[in-house]
């Protein structure tokens, strides 16, 4: 009977073969392993085309509040928020307008202790 691989066993006899294909082992016949390889390359095809007909969808389930925060799972992590979320700094309002410039006020000195201008301080 006629092998497929015979043919292929030969020339790699005589050529040095080709390496092997990534995750498949050099003890397996190459003609087998293209055939896996195909084969894998093929599941691997139709996973894509699935995947962009109709893809995934991201589902997100609130899973409920706990002392002050929300918590959300994702498919890949858990949010966790503030129910009443409050900025940690709240600077000054602003003013409208122009505003003139006030002239700056003179700081008063301390009084000199009693006695400090007779010891020569």
């Amino acid at each position: 009977g006629y092998y497929p691989c015979a043919l292929a066993l030969k020339m790699d006899q005589y050529a040095g073969g080709r390496p092997a294909l990534p995750g498949i082992s050099v003890k397996i016949e190459r003609c087998y392993a293209e055939a896996v390889w195909r084969n894998r390359c093929d599941n691997e095809e139709g996973f894509y085309r699935r995947v962009r007909e109709r893809p995934p969808a991201a589902v997100t389930e609130n899973i409920g509040e706990m002392d002050g925060f929300k918590i959300i799972r994702h498919p890949s992590y858990i949010q966790i928020v503030p129910v009443d979320p409050r900025p940690i700094f709240t600077p000054p309002p602003k003013p409208h307008g122009r505003q003139e410039a006030r002239p700056a006020q003179p700081v008063p000195m301390p009084a000199e202790p009693q006695g400090a201008a007779d010891a020569g301080l």
